[in-house]
């Protein structure tokens, strides 16, 4: 396209927009009276009558909006601390370690419990049977490691 018929286009979409926004003003213009002379009238209408009708359009509560604060905080408050959780430690064993017996693949510990019974236990398995929650992860020659949920325990021997 030609320089001069890009202006040319640019010249005539131009005078539209111009044109389009001179008639939206106009009518915009010519309805505002309208609705004057409307209210004008219902206002003499019920003038006449004597008793004032309330409508909802003119009174509004604006109440709530002077009473807002207007002069906010700019910044966000800290987070609160994070809450920790501080599990109290279980209760110590009753059992007593009374020896172990070391080999490569069949490590036994010799335990006795608080009735006075002595067991004979293995890695994985429970110190006793008054402590199921109670499993030896570990046997070494002079003492085992206990896991109590979460609590790892070191039971010497005596």
């Amino acid at each position: 396209m030609k320089l001069r018929t890009k202006r040319w286009s640019l010249r005539l979409v131009t005078l539209a927009i111009l044109t389009g926004t001179g008639l939206i003003v106009a009518l915009g213009l010519s309805d505002s009276g309208t609705d004057r002379e409307r209210m004008s009238v219902d206002l003499s209408s019920s003038a006449k009558a004597g008793k004032p009708e309330p409508s909802s359009d003119t009174q509004l509560d604006f109440s709530p909006v002077w009473e807002k604060r207007l002069q906010q905080v700019l910044f966000d408050p800290p987070p609160p601390p994070p809450i920790v959780e501080v599990k109290p430690p279980p209760p110590p064993l009753q059992e007593k370690l009374l020896g172990t017996m070391i080999d490569d693949d069949n490590s036994q510990a010799i335990i006795q419990d608080a009735q006075q019974n002595v067991h004979f236990r293995r890695v994985g398995q429970s110190i006793s049977p008054g402590s199921a929650d109670a499993l030896i992860e570990k046997i070494l020659p002079s003492s085992i490691e206990v896991r109590r949920g979460d609590d790892l325990t070191t039971l010497q021997m005596e």
